[in-house]
């Protein structure tokens, strides 16, 4: 920098200054720009002169921009900023033709000015617009209520001072846009109301304790966003669960955001269509579809929208234990077959109070689930509008057409009710082995084979019998072992047995296992063996096909072979 000032009349000083900027490094300002920018690149140079006065400076000349990038911290989204002279001139600091460049080499650009008189104030006066830019890129971590990809098309204008502009932007999501947003109810409502605030006196003096800073964002926006499907929006109601809900909506928002960190939010969306992913004890999870004629409204809070919300799940199964808890008739055909059900719940009102109400429908039109047509038999409708009218009997078939994807009946639960209980959880057993015990086949036989003496009594002798099956080197090796239990009951006393009763182990010598080896070591049948004791030993085994001309040329399957003991 090279130049002179001298005293005028007037008393103030004029200026004549040249400065030639080489290699300004911008990395060299991180650490005062953390926060708010992070990780700068690229290098500043120029040739500027300042004349006028001290009251009035005149900058003359470019500031070349060569290689600057930085990270945007609120966002996460890194920009490049092109190569450009920027303008001094009289006005301020002339920014016309500069373009963000977004990772995806999307293109944002700037028309406008940093306006000043003095160059003591600087204040943004600048138009930007764009027709796809990424907006976000923020990934899940504590303590973040969203985050995502977000992509938009943008236009809109930044006033105001340097230190706070104001920034009006109209938006609307472009495809590739997702959007999680965690709902945390503690969260939301705590306002810090109510918090007593402890303030250290040992050195005897009066101390006040320091403000915290009332600014959060350094700039106030105004944000009115047109919602479309191009948006796919995760909401999540329960952090503990990870219960959610995932779709698409279709409406106008308009998001004001101060800098000391309020917010309001006005207007609605409409539910297109959307999933509510609904767990219990991280064990069942179950997908209920949204009608689209569910919607969310803001009229401030963005924390605490108005909601009118239908869900739906769709059950296929038997309606015999609905009618049998409700008294109906079960000897029909419908009784007996699977028939499909929807399970409805309505949530409306306050978001933190909102009312919630169930019910269950034998629907007699099934839109959009047409392949799953019902019998529309009138004893299953009057069961169910039994049951809708009695709130326990009403929860408990929801829960277990939700758990167990079954009715059930309270003599299921009842040891002196027969068999029925042991029909319910060999079904219920295997229903849940086949879907969440993956590393091991496993499927449960209960049988049973009771009367009622005396005092109704129940004597005789149930079975369970469980079978343990593992396959190797893809599915050429198995290895197979039942055992069971069973109880001898009489009207005096009752005995427990187990045992593992036989173990397999089976290697396939052709791919389609019609020729194997077989090991074994099981029960002896005591007509054969005298003692009842076990037989081991191994064997080779051939299958072979026969087809019978006829009963439309039906194959049977004998196997045949030797075996050792």
């Amino acid at each position: 920098m090279d130049g002179k000032t001298a005293l005028q009349a007037d008393g103030q000083r004029s200026l004549d200054f040249e400065a030639k900027l080489r290699q300004l490094r911008l990395d060299n300002f991180a650490a005062f720009l953390k926060g708010t920018l992070d990780n700068p690149v690229g290098v500043l140079d120029g040739d500027l002169t300042m004349g006028g006065t001290t009251a009035s400076p005149r900058p003359d000349g470019n500031l070349n921009l060569n290689g600057v990038a930085a990270t945007i911290a609120l966002t996460g989204v890194r920009y490049k900023l092109s190569d450009k002279a920027l303008v001094f001139t009289k006005d301020g600091l002339d920014l016309t033709g500069l373009t963000l460049t977004d990772p995806r080499s999307n293109l944002l650009t700037i028309n406008g000015l940093l306006r000043t008189t003095n160059w003591a104030d600087l204040r943004y006066d600048l138009q930007i617009a764009s027709s796809r830019w990424q907006v976000m890129d923020t990934k899940e971590k504590p303590g973040v209520e969203y985050f995502g990809k977000l992509y938009a098309a943008v236009n809109g204008t930044v006033r105001g001072p340097l230190a706070q502009p104001d920034i009006n932007l109209t938006a609307k999501p472009l495809s590739g846009s997702k959007l999680t947003y965690i709902y945390d109810d503690a969260a939301s409502t705590a306002d810090g109301n109510g918090l007593v605030v402890f303030v250290s006196r040992d050195d005897g003096k009066k101390t006040k304790p320091k403000a915290a800073s009332s600014q959060k964002y350094p700039f106030h926006l105004n944000l009115n966003l047109d919602v479309n499907d191009s948006l796919k929006l995760t909401v999540v109601t329960d952090p503990g669960t990870g219960d959610n809900f995932e779709g698409e909506l279709d409406g106008r928002l308009s998001l004001e955001i101060f800098p000391d960190g309020k917010m309001n939010l006005a207007g609605r969306c409409d539910v297109k269509k959307g999933v509510y992913h609904y767990s219990y004890q991280q064990l069942v999870k179950r997908d209920f579809q949204v009608s689209p004629s569910s919607f969310l409204l803001w009229t401030g809070d963005p924390t605490n929208p108005e909601i009118d919300l239908t869900a739906r799940y769709v059950i296929r199964t038997s309606p015999l234990y609905l009618l049998e808890a409700t008294g109906s008739a079960t000897d029909t055909e419908a009784a007996r077959n699977y028939q499909t059900f929807f399970i409805n719940f309505v949530v409306k009102g306050d978001a933190r109070k909102p009312e919630v109400s169930f019910a269950l429908e034998y629907p007699d039109v099934l839109d959009g689930y047409e392949s799953l047509a019902n019998s529309g038999d009138q004893t299953i409708q009057d069961a169910i509008r039994t049951v809708n009218e009695d709130q326990p009997l009403l929860y408990q078939q929801m829960f277990a057409l939700l758990i167990m994807s079954s009715f059930i009946n309270d003599w299921q639960f009842d040891t002196a009710g027969g068999g029925g209980i042991n029909n319910f959880i060999t079904d219920q057993f295997n229903s849940l082995a086949s879907q969440y015990i993956k590393f091991v086949d496993l499927q449960l036989n209960v049988e049973e084979d009771a009367t009622f003496g005396s005092d109704n009594v129940k004597t005789g002798t149930t079975n369970y019998n469980l079978q343990l099956q593992k396959t190797f080197l893809n599915n050429r090796l198995v290895f197979r072992v039942t055992g069971g239990a069973a109880e001898d009951r009489s009207e005096s006393s009752s005995e427990w047995r187990s045992t593992i009763e036989n173990a397999y182990v089976e290697f396939l010598i052709t791919p389609d296992g019609k020729i194997k080896l077989r090991g074994f070591s099981e029960d002896g049948l005591e007509i054969l063996n005298g003692d009842g004791g076990r037989n081991s030993g191994a064997g080779v085994v051939f299958t072979k096909e026969y087809k019978k001309a006829a009963a439309g040329e039906r194959e049977v399957a004998a196997d045949v072979g030797f075996q050792h003991s």
